[in-house]
């Protein structure tokens, strides 16, 4: 007799909680660059990585999951590829944002200097 089908649902459990883990991060990630705290944004995003890569590894091992297991991760899943296409929206209207202030920086220096010349 094999308790596998327990393992399984049990290492299931685990991924949900991991996934858990990683929204939670991907959340405090979002509060972050919401507030322009990029620096502390880089730091927790290079923590939220690692769970990232260590789920990875769990999911390979672990497939196929358990049909109760795949519907709970899949939600998880298609949460954090939400929150993630959020940080990327925010990310990208910040580089933008600062593209534009170099840029309106560059021509009011080159004003300036164009103005100082005799």
């Amino acid at each position: 007799m094999s308790n596998e089908p327990t393992t399984n649902h049990q290492d299931g459990d685990a991924l949900a909680r991991q996934l858990s883990l990683a929204i939670k991060a991907s959340q405090e990630l979002l509060v972050l660059a919401r507030a322009d705290r990029w620096q502390d944004f880089e730091r927790q995003f290079r923590q939220r990585d690692s769970l990232l890569q260590r789920i990875d590894a769990d999911v390979t091992r672990q497939l196929p999951l358990p049909d109760d297991n795949a519907q709970l991760i899949g939600a998880k899943l298609t949460q954090l590829r939400e929150l993630n296409d959020q940080l990327l929206n925010i990310a990208e209207a910040s580089k933008n944002a600062t593209l534009a202030s170099l840029a309106k920086d560059r021509s009011a220096r080159k004003a300036l200097s164009a103005y100082n010349k005799p």
